[in-house]
C-alpha cells in the first residue's frame, strides 16, 4: 500500500523538473556534452521531495477521523486493480 504515494510522488517530481520556471531549454540529443545539462534540469530538488514530508494515513476512516477534528480536506487516492496495471 506504500507503493502508490511512492509513486504519486516520483511523477510530481518528474513533472516538476520540467516545469521550473527559469530553467534553459534541454538540448535536442543526448550527447557527453549535453549530459551534464540534461542531469542538472531532471535532478530532484529539496522542494520536488517535500511529498514525502506528508504523513499520509492508509485507514481511510483514520485520516477522516483526522481531517474532521482538524477542519482539513482529506484527499483519497483508490485504485481498483492490480499494480501490474493490465500487462
Amino acid at each position: 500500500m506504500r507503493l502508490i504515494p511512492a509513486l504519486l510522488g516520483i511523477t510530481i517530481a518528474y513533472l516538476g523538473s520540467f516545469l521550473r520556471a527559469g530553467s534553459p531549454a534541454l538540448p535536442n540529443k543526448l550527447t557527453p556534452d549535453t549530459f551534464e545539462a540534461v542531469k542538472a534540469r531532471v535532478a530532484l530538488t529539496p522542494a520536488d521531495l517535500t511529498w514525502q514530508q506528508t504523513s499520509w494515513r492508509y485507514g481511510f476512516f483514520e485520516g477522516l477521523r483526522e481531517a474532521q477534528a482538524a477542519d482539513k480536506p482529506i484527499f483519497l487516492w483508490f485504485y481498483g486493480g492490480g499494480l501490474a496495471g493490465n500487462c
